[in-house]
């Protein structure tokens, strides 16, 4: 896991108002942001064509945080109406060890970024 991006989703539940508005594929689709960064050369976990409802699940701890359960509508008491589609990204140790690295790293995230933007707006 040093050398991936990690997604925390909870699994997609955090993700329900994309998935209500796009279906599936905003997150685990062609276009998705983490398909797009893999296809880029960096390694995400899980996979990022592999279906919500298949396993291997999320990493246990690396599923989302408050904030992704909070916003995302996961956390009890969180309205529906203002539930936002929310991804936790965990950046491994071995992506940014240089400069270069980091350089090239945020460079794949800016393209991913919009390309889910244009298919997912």
């Amino acid at each position: 896991m040093l050398k991936a991006v990690l997604r925390g989703t909870f699994d997609g539940a955090s993700c329900a108002p994309h998935v209500a508005k796009y279906g599936p594929e905003c997150v685990t689709g062609a276009a998705s942001f983490c398909t797009v960064l893999d296809s880029l050369g960096v390694d995400v976990d899980p996979p990022p064509l592999l279906p919500l409802c298949c396993v291997p699940k999320e990493l246990s701890g690396f599923k989302g945080g408050y904030t992704t359960a909070r916003h995302g509508g996961v956390l009890p008491g969180t309205p529906p109406a203002r539930a936002a589609s929310t991804m936790q990204l965990e950046i491994g140790s071995h992506l940014k060890r240089t400069r270069g690295e980091v350089d090239d790293l945020g460079k794949a995230f800016a393209e991913a970024m919009l390309a889910a933007h244009a298919a997912f707006p």
